[in-house]
């Protein structure tokens, strides 16, 4: 008989095995995902939001976390996602376009209605997905727990214009991202058209691609975003912080998602926003790349953890120093 139920609802899963002598039954269905969606005078947000609930098996399940930033003089009005809150789980914060600082300050704010939901889906403002998607995801997931503590299932998507979706017919054919060369700003290269068939596995990946992150909620708080990561040096700035906090990175089985191809009416922070240099913010951006990317090399002060050196030996990679940058 257990007497102490309280002290097993915060234990984890595998210690309440251990403790039943038992593997526990998964039963699909009863986790909540978190969307994190970054939104910036997007009006496909409202189609990637409807999208993302109608294509979902547990469409109850979903929890949307959106930071919404609008400018009323061009047709895109504060109010544009309320209608949605009535229907569905959707709490989002709201600013003038004018206040907004870019994606990852964006992502950061889009993160804050996170309430220990099981797990988390990042993804762009501007997506498309398959049948079942969160079924999918779930089911690698526990999979992947096998081979990983902290699974990631990440990937570049294909692309979709006006409703045409790009290897709809090869579900498993999928970008494998390949870093080529890493340039003097410690920015990757990457192969061009490497889409490969994954033969229906979760295969291995060197980067986590920013626009479609799917692990457990917990990551939302372990992996801190920095507002000063401006478009560029995302994917290795958050590759490189996740991989030494513990975290592995693993393509999808297939192609759950799609990603809009560039359209003439989408906006970017840095053609749009009146009081932002874009020389300025991505000089700051690389600054505070580097600025991590010392520290992860420095730090041996605890060998049990990843370091950088970790990094480059798992994604094949080695990153740039000047002698002005040893210490």
């Amino acid at each position: 008989m257990i007497k102490n139920f309280n002290l097993l609802k915060r234990r984890t899963l595998e210690t309440l095995e251990g403790i039943l002598g038992k593997k526990i039954k998964y039963v699909e269905g009863y986790e909540k995902i978190y969307v994190s969606i970054s939104a910036y005078l997007d009006l496909d947000a409202k189609n990637t939001i409807l999208d993302c609930i109608n294509k979902s098996k547990y469409p109850n399940r979903l929890v949307f976390g959106i930071c919404w930033q609008f400018e009323e003089n061009i047709g895109i009005k504060a109010d544009f996602l309320d209608d949605l809150k009535g229907e569905y789980d959707i709490r989002i914060v709201k600013f003038h376009y004018l206040e907004s600082e870019g994606p990852s300050w964006a992502k950061d704010k889009a993160k804050q209605f996170y309430k220990k939901e099981k797990f988390c889906l990042q993804i762009d403002a501007h997506m498309r997905f398959a049948q079942d998607w969160d079924s999918m995801l779930i089911a690698d997931y526990f999979e992947l727990k096998n081979e990983s503590i902290n699974p990631i299932i990440s990937f570049l998507p294909p692309t979709f214009v006006n409703e045409v979706f790009e290897h709809q017919n090869q579900p498993d054919f999928i970008n494998f991202p390949k870093v080529i060369s890493v340039t003097e700003d410690n920015l990757f290269e990457y192969q061009e058209n490497n889409e490969q068939h994954s033969q229906f596995k979760n295969v291995r990946s060197p980067i986590l691609e920013p626009s479609f992150i799917f692990t457990e909620g917990k990551w939302l708080e372990d992996v801190l975003f920095n507002k000063d990561i401006y478009f560029i040096a995302e994917d290795v700035y958050q590759s490189v912080r996740a991989y030494t906090s513990g975290y592995d990175f693993f393509l999808p089985k297939q192609n759950v998602a799609w990603h809009r191809a560039y359209y003439p009416s989408r906006i970017k922070h840095y053609n749009t926003h009146p009081d932002f240099n874009p020389k300025e913010k991505l000089k700051l951006s690389l600054n505070s790349l580097n600025e991590l990317l010392q520290e992860k090399r420095n730090d041996l002060s605890k060998p049990e953890l990843r370091n950088l050196k970790d990094y480059e030996t798992y994604a094949d990679v080695k990153f740039n120093f000047r002698s002005s940058d040893l210490k």
